[in-house]
């Protein structure tokens, strides 16, 4: 059997199969080995900054209610309040978020968070986060609160921060935050 110039016979289960020689795979491997290892980085590449450290205070103004169901035996609640940062996030934020409420009176939900003002170090712009609330009966908060996405100065920023504190009985609320983020 003639397979042509270039070409190597080959069988797979009875047939024929026709493989053209990669005699020039070698040499190539050699010259592109730097760029799939990444050895040679990429036009563009920007080297993001390490991740640090964040604190500061918060406090938040009692809730508006809407939209309050029957959840079994739990109430579901749409509540939105406007809240007050200092620290290394300094500005205004208002929240929107869907919570239960239980028979004891904890309250748990998730929450969108929309902060405007100042991060240090960073700049000035909006940050989104998204949010999951606790709120025990005895009035201990607990927000943990991911970083979506940012704009001006905040575009670029990337992290988690964490929300501890207390609220009154109207669910205005005081705390501390801590966290880490990127920009």
């Amino acid at each position: 059997m003639s397979a042509g110039p270039g070409l190597i016979p080959g069988r797979i289960g009875g047939g024929i199969m026709i493989v053209k020689k990669l005699r020039h795979v070698g040499p190539a491997l050699m010259l592109l080995t730097p760029l799939l290892l990444g050895a040679v980085p990429a036009s563009g590449d920007v080297e993001a900054a390490a991740p640090r450290n964040v604190l500061g205070n918060w406090a938040t103004s009692a809730p508006v209610f809407s939209g309050v169901h029957p959840a079994g035996v739990n109430v579901q609640i749409f509540a939105v309040a406007t809240a007050q940062f200092k620290g290394d996030f300094a500005g205004t934020t208002v929240f929107k978020g869907t919570f239960l409420i239980d028979p004891q009176g904890n309250i748990r939900g998730h929450a969108t968070e929309a902060f405007t003002g100042t991060v240090s170090g960073v700049g000035s712009g909006t940050v989104l986060f998204e949010e999951e609330a606790t709120v025990s009966a005895a009035g201990a908060v607990h927000v943990d609160a991911t970083i979506t996405h940012g704009s001006g100065d905040l575009a670029h920023i990337s992290g988690r921060l964490v929300f501890d504190g207390t609220s009154a009985a109207d669910l205005s609320s005081t705390g501390t935050y801590a966290g880490q983020i990127q920009s």
